[in-house]
């Protein structure tokens, strides 16, 4: 009797999951995408598409429509990432100068750490020179 009823119970997930992923629309769009069958929605589109509405439209697509190319902005007076932008499309040279490094023995990291390791280096070099002189005499 127990096991009527697990197999019972087993029987009937397995029908509602099966009738689950036929009703489940992700798993149909899945299936149409992979059968490479065409959607039977509509597609969305703006409930206002004109230029009055979108100021992206107005200032990007009608004058490319119209043959007009966009009008230029001037980003220098607006903000420092948008004349970045501007100097960088115009292939302008940047005014801003980078920071010199200073030479290697003012830096006390450089001292501390890199200058020991190559002393060190130096002298294991001679003294590895003068072993093998000395064999080979």
């Amino acid at each position: 009797m127990n096991r009527t009823i697990r197999l019972a119970a087993a029987a009937a997930a397995l029908l509602a999951t099966g009738l689950a992923q036929a009703q489940d629309p992700v798993r149909s769009s899945f299936e149409r995408m992979l059968d490479h069958t065409a959607c039977t929605c509509v597609a969305a589109v703006p409930a206002q598409a004109s230029a009055a509405h979108d100021p992206l439209l107005a200032a990007m697509v009608l004058p490319l429509r119209e043959g007009m190319p966009a009008l230029a902005v001037n980003w220098a007076r607006q903000d420092a990432a948008g004349a970045s932008f501007e100097r960088m499309l115009a292939h302008v040279a940047s005014t801003h100068r980078p920071l010199v490094p200073q030479p290697a023995m003012d830096d006390p990291l450089v001292l501390a750490l890199v200058e020991p390791l190559r002393e060190s280096l130096i002298a294991e070099a001679r003294a590895q020179r003068t072993r093998v002189a000395s064999a080979e005499r």
